[in-house]
């Protein structure tokens, strides 16, 4: 996902606080913030589960946006792989 372009304005601004995550069909939380940090937003989503974890995922992992539903390129179990489960550090 490194070389994929930017994410539009429209798009991250589309991303609301409440809204529901939806990785491959399967809902895994809700938008708690979208932030864009050196240029490089991404969302903050508490996930819904065992633990109520956090995560901080880019928003180059986002599809779509439709509605009260934001979807994203990546499922529920590719979330467990990637690293972010810390927010990110200014200067990225």
């Amino acid at each position: 996902m490194a070389n994929e372009p930017l994410p539009t304005a429209e798009l991250v601004a589309s991303i609301k606080r409440g809204q529901r995550v939806v990785a491959r069909g399967e809902e895994i939380g809700e938008v708690v913030e979208v932030t864009d940090q050196d240029r490089a937003p991404f969302m903050h989503i508490q996930r819904y589960g065992p633990g109520l974890d956090q995560i901080y995922v880019p928003i180059t992992a986002v599809e779509r946006v439709v509605g009260n539903e934001v979807f994203l390129r990546l499922s529920a179990l590719d979330l467990v792989a990637e690293p972010w489960h810390e927010k990110p550090k200014t200067g990225l």
